[in-house]
């Protein structure tokens, strides 16, 4: 969503919620802050580090569960509800872009 604020400048907006229903509580999240992916990028144009694929996410991996719940406490929402499942989800390794690039993580575990 647009708004336009009073110094002729556009703000952008989101609306704040949550989904309410998540499969598979224990299944790990894969996340990554925007400053990372911005340093990998740097890295990857700096290293010249082309042909090879590799993947990207924070080495943090807390359960849907703790994630979720954690943030709706952190922003005052409605804690959300999740399916019994015994689906154990999958971790994004990137362990090749740590060793390959030498990249360092800034956000663990603060996303």
């Amino acid at each position: 969503m647009f708004k336009k604020n009073t110094k002729d400048t556009i703000e952008l907006t989101f609306p704040c919620f949550l989904v309410p229903r998540h499969p598979s509580k224990n299944a790990p999240i894969n996340l990554i802050h925007q400053h990372d992916c911005i340093g990998i990028i740097t890295a990857i144009i700096e290293q010249n580090f082309w042909g090879e694929k590799i993947n990207a996410s924070t080495p943090f991996h807390p359960t849907r569960k703790e994630y979720y719940t954690s943030k709706a406490k952190e922003l005052g929402l409605e804690l959300p509800q999740f399916e019994e499942s015994d689906d154990s989800g999958k971790v994004i390794d990137s362990s090749k872009l740590v060793a390959k690039l030498g990249y360092g993580f800034i956000y663990v575990g603060k996303i």
